[in-house]
C-alpha cells in the first residue's frame, strides 16, 4: 500500500507539471525565467491503534527557477563564387582548303541564216517589128550534100542590118545537134571574122528534110559579102543545094565550135546551099533584149557560239609541292626564273599556285608563275598552265590563279616563278638540292626557261599547287 500511494503521488505531480489532459503545452514568456512547481510529497505514517489508518499527505511546493535562453539568429552571408568560363578563341595558322567550284564552259551554237539574193537575169528577146525583114541566100533544090563534119557554107551579099535568124534545109534520119554562124569574108570569099553564131541545138529527126531555124544574136553588120553556113558534129545529115554556080564551100571546124573561125576553106563546083539569113535592114528597130532578173535566194548560215559557264564543284582540292617552310633566302633577282620540281600524288586539274615570299621582300613586285613538265635533267620543258602577270604587294603565301590544265598522277612537274620587275625577292625554302634558276625570253613564262641549273644545297622552294582531282 505504501508503494501504490507513492506512485499515485508521483503521477499527480507529473500532471501538475506537464498539464495532463490539456491539448496544448504551456507557453512560457520569452526572455523570462519560468517557474516550475515540483511537488514534494511526504508521506508520514502515524501508527496508532485506530483500526483505520489515516494518511495525511503534506504537499510542499518548492519553486524551481529554470532559465530559458533567447536564441537570436544572426545570418552570416558567405559569398559562394560562381565560376563563369569565358573561352578565349585564339586563331591558329591552320589553312583550311575551301572547295571553289571549277567553271566548265559550254558553247551553245546559234545558227543564223543570212539570205543572199542573187539576181540571175533571163534574157528574153523581144522582137520589135522591123518592117519588112530581108532574106539573103538560096532555096533552090538541085543536089544533095553528103554527110560531113565540116563547116558547110555559101557566100551571100547583104545590105547593112541586124541579124535575126538563119535557116538551113536539112535531112536527118535521127536526132542531131547542129550550130549555125555567119562570118565576114576575105578576098577569096572564105570565112574571116565571126559576125554571129547560134547556140548548139538539137534537131529532131526529119528523114524527108525540113527547114531548121537557128536563132542568131542581134548583131549589126555592114553591107558586104558574108559566109553563112552550119556545122553538124556527128556528120549524120544531108543538105541540099541549088544550081546558081560554084558557091558551095567547106572548111575545118576549130575546137568543135563555130565561135572559132574555121580554117582550110575551099569551094567546090556545086551551087549554093539551101540556106539563107533573115535580118532587119539598117534603120529598122533591132530585137530588144529584155533581161528579166530571176532572184536566187541562198541562205548562208552563220554559227555564233554562246558560252554558258557551268560551275562544277571541285570537291576537296589536293595539293602537291612544299606547303611549309623553315627559312627564307634572298635568291631571285629581277627578270630571273626560279623553280623546284615536285611529284603529284593524284591526277587533277590545276586551280591555284602558292609561293611563299619572306618578310624581307621589297614589294610591290610584278610576278608570274607557271607549271611545266620537266626534261631528263629536271629542267622546265613543256608549259602546262601559266598565270597572268600579277602585282604582289604583300608577303607570306601568295595565291596565283591558274587556267585549268590536266596533270597526271605520279609525275614530276616544275613549279616556276618569274620576277618580271621589282627588287630581289626573299623566298621561303627548306633544306635540299631542289632550287633551280633559269632565264626566259620576251619577259614571259610563256616561253620555256633556258640555261637552267640547280643550286647546290640551295634548298627547295616554298611553292605548291592546288588540284581538283
Amino acid at each position: 500500500m505504501k508503494y501504490i500511494v507513492s506512485l499515485l503521488v508521483f503521477i499527480l505531480g507529473a500532471c501538475a507539471f506537464t498539464g495532463c489532459g490539456s491539448g496544448n503545452s504551456p507557453t512560457q514568456p520569452s526572455g523570462r525565467p519560468s517557474v516550475t512547481a515540483t511537488p514534494i510529497i511526504t508521506l508520514t505514517e502515524t501508527p496508532h491503534q485506530s483500526p483505520t489508518p489515516t494518511q495525511t499527505p503534506t504537499v510542499t511546493q518548492t519553486p524551481t527557477t529554470t532559465s530559458s535562453p533567447t536564441v537570436t539568429l544572426t545570418p552570416t552571408i558567405s559569398p559562394t563564387p560562381t565560376q563563369t568560363l569565358s573561352p578565349t578563341v585564339s586563331p591558329t595558322g591552320t589553312s583550311t582548303l575551301t572547295s571553289t567550284p571549277t567553271p566548265t564552259v559550254t558553247l551553245t551554237p546559234t545558227v543564223t541564216l543570212t539570205p543572199t539574193i542573187t539576181l540571175s537575169p533571163t534574157v528574153t528577146l523581144t522582137f520589135t517589128p522591123c518592117g519588112a525583114p530581108v532574106s539573103v541566100g538560096s532555096s533552090g533544090l538541085n543536089y544533095a550534100l553528103g554527110a560531113n563534119t565540116n563547116f558547110n557554107f555559101s557566100d551571100f551579099t547583104a545590105t547593112a542590118g541586124v541579124m535575126r535568124n538563119l535557116w538551113v534545109f536539112i535531112s536527118n534520119s535521127a536526132a542531131i545537134t547542129a550550130q549555125a554562124a555567119a562570118y565576114s569574108t576575105d578576098g577569096s570569099g572564105y570565112p574571116q571574122a565571126l559576125v554571129g553564131a547560134s547556140a548548139k541545138q538539137v534537131i529532131p529527126a526529119a528523114s524527108g528534110g525540113a527547114w531548121v531555124s537557128f536563132g542568131m544574136p542581134s548583131v549589126a553588120f555592114n553591107a558586104g559579102t558574108y559566109a553563112v553556113g552550119f556545122y553538124v558534129p556527128d556528120g549524120n545529115f544531108n543538105a541540099y543545094g541549088g544550081n546558081d554556080g560554084s558557091n558551095s564551100g567547106y572548111a575545118s571546124v576549130v575546137g568543135g565550135t563555130l565561135a572559132n573561125v574555121p580554117s582550110f576553106a575551099n569551094f567546090d563546083s556545086s551551087g549554093s546551099l539551101m540556106i539563107y539569113m533573115s535580118y532587119c535592114p539598117t534603120g529598122a528597130s533591132p530585137p530588144t533584149h529584155t533581161p528579166t532578173p530571176t532572184p536566187t535566194i541562198t541562205s548562208t548560215p552563220t554559227v555564233t557560239f554562246t558560252p554558258t559557264v557551268t560551275l562544277t564543284p571541285c570537291g576537296a582540292p589536293v595539293t602537291f609541292g612544299l606547303t611549309s617552310i623553315s627559312t627564307t633566302t634572298s635568291a631571285l633577282s629581277p627578270e630571273s626564273v626560279c623553280f623546284s620540281d615536285y611529284v603529284t600524288s593524284v591526277s587533277g586539274i590545276t586551280r591555284r599556285m602558292f609561293f611563299y615570299l619572306g618578310a624581307s621582300s621589297l614589294v610591290p613586285v610584278n610576278v608570274q608563275v607557271a607549271v611545266y613538265t620537266v626534261d631528263g635533267s629536271g629542267y622546265p620543258s613543256v608549259l602546262k598552265s601559266i598565270s597572268q602577270q600579277q602585282i604582289v604587294s604583300s608577303t607570306g603565301w601568295i595565291p596565283f590563279d591558274l587556267p585549268p590544265a590536266a596533270l597526271s598522277a605520279a609525275t614530276t612537274y616544275a613549279l616556276c616563278m618569274r620576277l618580271n620587275s621589282g627588287a630581289a625577292l626573299d623566298l621561303g625554302i627548306v633544306s635540299g638540292n631542289n632550287f633551280g634558276v633559269a632565264e626566259t625570253a620576251n619577259d614571259s613564262l610563256a616561253y620555256t626557261p633556258t640555261q637552267g641549273e640547280f643550286i647546290p644545297s640551295g634548298g627547295s622552294l616554298g611553292a605548291y599547287v592546288e588540284l581538283c582531282p
